[in-house]
C-alpha cells in the first residue's frame, strides 16, 4: 500500500483560559485511498505533563484530497507531537510536514 499523509496546516484557537480548539489539515500524497482512523499525538503542557491525544476521522481520504480534523484540548499547551495516522484496520501511516504557530512548537516524527 502506497500511503503518505502530510500535515498541511495546524490551527489553534484559544476558547477560554486553558481550553483550545485545534484543527489539523491532512493531505493524502499517496496513490491510494486512506480509510477512516485517527491521528495519534501527545500533548505537552507548560507544567511538564504529557497526555496522549487523538484526532478522529470518519472519512476516507482520496489521493490529493485534504481533510480537517478537530479536537478540543485542555491545559496550558506547550507542544503537540504528532506521531502517525492509524486506520480502523490497524494500518499505521507516518505523517510528514511542519508548521509553527505563535509560541507553540509543532513537532513531527519522521517514520
Amino acid at each position: 500500500m502506497n500511503s503518505e499523509l502530510r500535515i498541511k496546516a495546524i490551527r489553534a484557537n484559544l476558547i477560554q483560559q486553558d481550553y483550545w480548539s485545534v484543527k489539523v489539515i491532512l493531505q493524502n500524497l499517496g496513490t491510494e485511498r486512506v480509510g477512516p482512523g485517527q491521528v495519534l499525538a501527545t500533548q505537552a503542557t507548560k507544567d511538564g505533563s504529557v497526555q496522549p491525544i487523538e484526532f478522529f476521522s470518519r472519512l476516507q481520504i482520496a489521493p490529493g484530497e485534504t481533510v480537517g480534523l478537530s479536537q478540543f484540548l485542555r491545559g496550558s499547551l506547550k507542544e503537540i507531537h504528532f506521531k502517525s495516522y492509524r486506520t480502523k484496520e490497524g494500518l499505521s501511516i507516518p505523517l510528514s510536514g511542519s508548521a509553527k504557530r505563535g509560541f507553540f512548537r509543532w513537532s513531527f516524527n519522521a517514520a
